[in-house]
């Protein structure tokens, strides 16, 4: 707060301008996968997905399938009770803040998160995952259209629009029976 009063008293215009970086000698260069990453939150924001961020822990409850949970995802000091495990999935987290949303009279629910789950404690056994969730009403009724529902082509769209940007072909097929 002191700096900031003696600049403002000084003048902001007289404070000389560095560059830090070439100062410093620093060159920084992101990584595939956080440029990936990148990428991706901004699509999935541009067709209308709200990210969100959470815990990197979830209930012992939630775990599935219940056989693969290791001793090793346990935490010893939990935070609560119901964060009492490593995740091995995005989706028990997304879903209970679809349940919360519901509850409180939000119809729609157009969330994604990009994060790491774990199968284990060594590095490569933690990976990160994208998870998508679209739930309630796309489209309210108008005097054009109808009140339509989200449904499996509304995912197939976006995770395919994802797809493109990484040159995957078209190979790739999507089953709802599964």
């Amino acid at each position: 707060d002191i700096i900031e009063e003696i600049a403002r008293l000084n003048g902001y215009e007289n404070i000389p301008y560095k560059n830090i970086k070439s100062e410093l000698g620093i060159e920084k260069k992101i990584s595939n996968i956080n440029n990936l990453r990148i990428n991706y939150r901004e699509v999935l924001a541009n067709l209308g997905l709200y990210e969100v961020v959470t815990y990197t822990f979830i209930s012992d409850q939630k775990y599935y399938p219940k056989k693969g949970l290791k001793d090793e995802l346990i935490l010893a000091n939990p935070i609560s009770s119901e964060l009492n495990v490593m995740r091995n999935s995005l989706y028990p987290n997304l879903l209970d803040i679809c349940n919360k949303n519901f509850s409180k009279s939000f119809e729609t629910n157009s969330l994604f998160e990009i994060g790491y789950v774990f199968e284990g404690i060594k590095e490569e056994e933690q990976k990160l995952h994208l998870a998508l969730v679209l739930s309630g009403i796309k489209r309210y009724k108008s005097w054009k259209y109808e009140t339509e529902q989200f449904d499996f082509y509304d995912v197939k769209s976006r995770l395919m629009h994802l797809l493109k940007i990484k040159n995957i072909n078209d190979d790739i097929r999507l089953d709802r029976s599964k």
